[in-house]
Formats: structure tokens, C-alpha cells, sequence
């Protein structure tokens, strides 16, 4: 169903730091270089998403959901059914056939530019055996220079990567996560049990998108607080006050978002991740 036909959505226009999946102020110990967000202005809207009923922006004409994950319209329903999930995207639904993702990247990008993101697709490759093919006829994915950093999840229609930051190796790495079809960590349908959400922290208008995804295909994975698509406790996405978390640990404590530490690349809980799904 078309966002058109949608019967919840809202009217409120708001101005949102929003990070394309990295957001500022992630903590101390944070390399600055790395505190990449951009100011973006878009409608907020509701509807549902894998059966669950989420938040999201319409920005530039894309349906903009937790900060960086760009839904279609046939993903999205009025409804609590899954409409479009045999067509776009959604849970099992979502992966590409035979285990092959078809891309292209503009040629805007610098030989360097373009070397990070060769680099990011290796690391997938490598670690978890799917094939990545350039081209640009048929369904792929478009990688793209953008304003932001943000990704169409999984096999869809018109798929496309903008990059705004595409020498942050972690960044691509975990925008090509969700070209690969997998969602963020912390709207996983198990997360409390991990995880608080500080709903307090957390703007009304953007507590639908932190709504847990109950339809998620998290590949019978536990939660992994070193995932490539983990939010930090400081992501400041929809957050308050910056200063404070939006997430912590149910001890209390917080964590640093994996993809500005550490290695910069999937963990192996992503790569069972994507093996469960793709069955490789």
C-alpha cells in the first residue's frame, strides 16, 4: 500500500539532528572525527513496518526510519498486516536472490572514496561468503554521494546507499548492512531483555522509532553489543538532551557504537546473521 493511501500519519514538522546512522555526541572517548550528523527537516509519519507500528520522516522524498534506514512505500501499511512483504524487503522476504548483490558506485566518489567502500564490501564478502557483482542493469544497488548517510534495506526496487561520509569505513560497513538486509540491533523484538530504551530522553515525535520490530529476522542470533548495526548509547537520534543516553545496558551502564571503535567492521554475530539468512 502506498504512503498515499496511509490513514497514520502525522502533521508535525520538526527539525531533528539526525545522524544517517551516525549521530554526534556518542561520548569521550569517541574519536570527534568521527561525530558525523546532519540537520535534516522532514514530516513526521506513522504506519506499520513487519507488523510493528513505527515513526518515521519523510525527507526528500524517502520514508527515513531510525535515523538512517529508508523504507518503500510498498513496505508500509495502514495496517498491522504485512502487506508488500512478498515484494519489497521484509524479514526472510528481503534477501537477495542467490545469495548476490548486485551494485554500482558513482563515479563521483575519489579513487580514495572509492577505496573505502571497495573495502567495505570485502569485509562482507569475505566474512560471510556472499557475492558482490558490479553493474548497473537490472535490480542494484546504487551507491550514491548524498546528504546523509542512509540505505534501502535489503533486495528492493531501486535500491540505493547515500553516502555522506563514504571515507568512514564504519559508516559504509554499516550502511551496507541494511542493503544487505538486516535492520538495527537495538529495535531487535528481544531487546529489553538486554537493553533500556530512555523514553524520557526521547522527543514524542520520535518514539515510533524506536518501537521494537516485532517482524525483524534476526536469524535466531542473540543480541550483540559489538554489531556493526548497534547504535551507541549517545547515538542522539530523536534524543533530548544530547548529553544524556537514549539507550543503556539494564546494569545501567552504556556503550560506544561499534562502528566509530574497535575494528570497524561486521562481528561475528553479524556474519551468523547473514549466514542464517542466506543459508550459506
Amino acid at each position: 500500500m502506498k504512503i498515499t493511501k496511509l490513514i497514520l500519519t502525522g502533521t508535525i514538522g520538526v527539525l531533528l539532528c539526525v545522524t544517517s546512522c551516525k549521530k554526534q555526541n556518542e561520548n569521550a572517548s569517541a574519536p570527534e572525527a568521527e561525530t558525523l550528523s546532519t540537520a535534516q527537516q522532514g514530516e513526521w509519519k506513522s504506519a506499520y513496518y513487519l507488523g510493528s507500528l513505527i515513526s518515521y520522516q519523510r525527507i526528500n522524498g524517502q520514508n527515513v526510519f531510525n535515523g538512517d534506514m529508508v523504507i518503500t512505500d510498498d513496505q508500509l501499511s495502514a495496517t498491522p498486516q504485512k502487506t508488500g512483504v512478498q515484494t519489497e524487503g521484509h524479514g526472510q522476504n528481503n534477501v537477495w536472490p542467490s545469495a548476490t548483490i548486485y551494485y554500482n558506485i558513482s563515479t563521483s566518489f575519489t579513487a580514495s572514496e572509492k577505496a573505502v567502500i571497495t573495502s567495505a564490501i570485502n569485509d562482507w564478502a569475505n566474512k560471510t561468503g556472499l557475492s558482490f557483482v558490479s553493474r548497473n542493469t537490472g535490480t542494484y544497488l546504487k551507491i550514491q554521494r548524498g546528504s546523509a548517510n542512509n540505505c534501502t534495506v535489503g533486495y528492493v526496487s531501486n535500491a540505493t546507499m547515500n553516502l555522506s561520509d563514504p571515507s568512514a569505513k564504519g559508516i559504509v560497513v554499516h550502511e551496507l548492512g541494511h542493503a544487505i538486509g538486516l535492520h538495527h540491533e537495538q529495535l531487535r523484538a528481544d531487546r529489553d531483555t538486554y537493553i533500556d530504551v530512555k523514553w524520557s530522553n526521547i522527543s514524542t515525535s520520535a518514539q515510533g522509532s524506536y518501537n521494537k520490530i516485532t517482524g525483524m529476522n534476526y536469524a535466531g542470533t542473540t543480541f550483540d553489543f559489538a554489531s556493526i548495526m548497534l547504535y551507541g548509547s549517545y547515538n542522539g537520534y530523536g534524543a533530548i538532551n544530547s548529553s544524556l543516553p537514549t539507550t543503556t545496558r539494564k546494569d545501567g551502564t552504556t556503550w560506544v557504537d561499534p562502528s566509530w571503535s574497535g575494528s570497524k567492521t561486521p562481528s561475528t554475530g553479524d556474519v551468523n546473521w547473514v549466514k542464517t539468512m542466506y543459508g550459506l
